[in-house]
């Protein structure tokens, strides 16, 4: 039997030194054999790992976790090869993240695709179901571009310069460019001393290029400047026709406009101021020193009466006329006259219905301006108005017994004349100035018989056009009425005062005939 302490019985006594010794034996078998286990541990757990890491498809290799607790050999031991690197060993300290489980994967593969389905929705909406609002925001705008060449046809056709209607017709027309109406005055002065080819009239426009428009008449007269009462200004309309007649080398200037309210009185009493009033005017036409004349004097042509004022005797002067609706301002006498034909043959060319204000359905009614030069008198002193004389006549001398230019003809046979006279179409004219005296009513005097054989002097007398078989129509009593209640506000005349030539005549007149006094005051009230 060998001497082997593995095969000594326990319950041999051992010296006390032999104890120690077997000890240290087995404590030195059992740390290589732990060593041992210890190695075959570290290479079960190296190959679970690189199989994990294969599973998972890292490259990356991490070292098995050291177990503290497990004692390491004494410095004199033999290591084993398979102790790992220091990194390694360090790497291992930190716990390897566990696999996720097959319940977590699923469920983060299901987040996914409700994720892609939500976003797939998006887009399909908006791709889809989302064209139809865009396609109706845009289609407004393609109908705007397809339209726009229209809209700049409209502005452009707003650009456009409006050129007034030519009151008289001119065989030539002239537009001259300004930037200021204070340009003016220096055409004027150029336009007067220019030769034209042909006698007669030219049409004069000037354009101010700032405000792309044709100069009106009141710009024309601030451009020198011309003082003119506001209230004839007021009565005049703004389009006007400025000419230049040129007759034997030399030229005249005048204008034509309409009116739109009687002036007649405020034109008479501009008279008095009329020369100083438009002296910068006529210093560009060439007035060099006051006129030969004090004052205005009145005269007529082809029964249309003017007024006119001599500067000089080579026909040069301020004339202007009042008649059927028109205010023409001329500067000589030949001039005013072919400008009082110009101004009808115009009118003359315009149809009925354009020249007829008066409707038997809805009656309009204006006072047409045709001054005779007879039949009165203009005193020195305002007079006072306050009786109203209705009359009534008809052409005796042969031709339509309505005819207003027979009758005319007739007053100045008898050197008569009423202020006012109403044709049978209900047509206005007035004759005679307010402010002037008349002769109108003959001998005769009030009703109570004061103021005998002045009957003219404190009244105003009215025509009305009708034979004496009948009496007067609808519309001249619609007519009167209408006249009558002007003068009635103008001069505060009251209704008693509105008499008939038979009311006042010594004589034994019996107009006006026929007439229904009771209708024409329930007509007035």
């Amino acid at each position: 039997m060998e001497n082997n302490p593995q095969n000594i019985p326990q319950n041999i006594p051992q010296p006390e030194e032999s104890k120690e010794e077997t000890l240290e034996l087995l404590k030195r078998g059992e740390a290589r054999t732990m060593q041992r286990d210890l190695a075959k541990l570290r290479e079960a757990e190296a190959e679970q790992e690189k199989q994990r890491v294969a599973a998972l498809g890292e490259t990356k290799k991490q070292a098995p976790a050291a177990n503290p607790g497990i004692l390491m050999p004494q410095e004199n031991e033999p290591i084993a090869k398979e102790i790992p690197k220091k990194e390694e060993i360090i790497q291992t300290l930190i716990p390897a993240q566990k696999p996720a489980s097959s319940f977590k994967k699923i469920l983060i593969r299901l987040s996914a695709i409700i994720i892609v389905l939500l976003l797939g929705s998006f887009f399909y909406w908006l791709f889809s179901a989302g064209k139809l609002p865009k396609t109706e925001i845009t289609r407004p705008e393609t109908e705007n571009i397809a339209e726009t060449p229209v809209e700049s046809e409209e502005i452009a056709e707003e650009l456009k310069i409006v050129i007034p209607e030519a009151l008289i017709s001119a065989g030539f027309s002239e537009t001259i460019e300004i930037a200021d109406i204070t340009a003016i005055p220096q055409m004027v002065s150029q336009i007067m001393q220019k030769t034209y080819e042909n006698e007669g009239y030219s049409r004069i426009l000037f354009q101010n290029t700032k405000e792309n428009k044709i100069i009106g008449l009141k710009e024309f007269i601030s451009a020198f400047p011309v003082t003119v009462p506001e209230k004839i200004l007021a009565g005049l309309e703004n389009d006007f026709t400025l000419f230049v007649y040129s007759s034997k080398g030399t030229n005249r200037l005048g204008f034509v406009a309409k009116t739109n309210s009687d002036i007649s009185s405020e034109v008479s009493l501009w008279e008095k101021t009329m020369e100083a009033d438009t002296q910068n005017l006529f210093a560009v036409l060439g007035k060099k020193d006051k006129a030969l004349a004090s004052s205005f004097k009145s005269s007529s042509y082809q029964g249309n009466a003017f007024r006119f004022l001599t500067i000089s005797k080579d026909d040069f002067g301020i004339c202007y006329s009042l008649f059927n609706n028109y205010f023409i301002f001329a500067t000589s006498f030949e001039s005013l006259e072919k400008t009082i034909d110009a101004v009808k043959i115009k009118e003359s060319q315009t149809t009925s219905l354009e020249k007829e204000t008066v409707s038997t359905t809805s009656p309009i009614f204006s006072i047409v301006d045709n001054i005779i030069t007879w039949g009165f008198y203009t005193p020195k002193t305002p007079r006072l108005i306050d009786t109203i004389i209705i009359h009534s006549a008809y052409n005796n001398i042969g031709g339509d017994v309505y005819s207003i230019d027979k009758i005319i003809q007739e007053f100045q046979m008898y050197k008569v004349a009423s202020h006012y006279l109403i044709s049978r179409e209900g047509k206005i004219y007035r004759l005679v100035l307010d402010e002037a005296i008349a002769y109108h009513a003959g001998k005769g005097s009030m009703p109570d018989g004061s103021r005998t054989n002045v009957v003219n002097n404190f009244s105003v007398g009215i025509e009305l056009i009708y034979t004496e078989e009948e009496g007067p129509n609808e519309i001249q009593y619609q007519a009167l009425t209408y006249l009558v209640k002007n003068l009635q506000q103008k001069f505060n005349i009251p209704q008693e005062k509105i008499l008939g030539h038979k009311d006042t005549s010594s004589t034994g007149k019996t107009d006006p005939w026929n007439f229904d006094r009771e209708k024409f005051i329930q007509t007035l009230n």
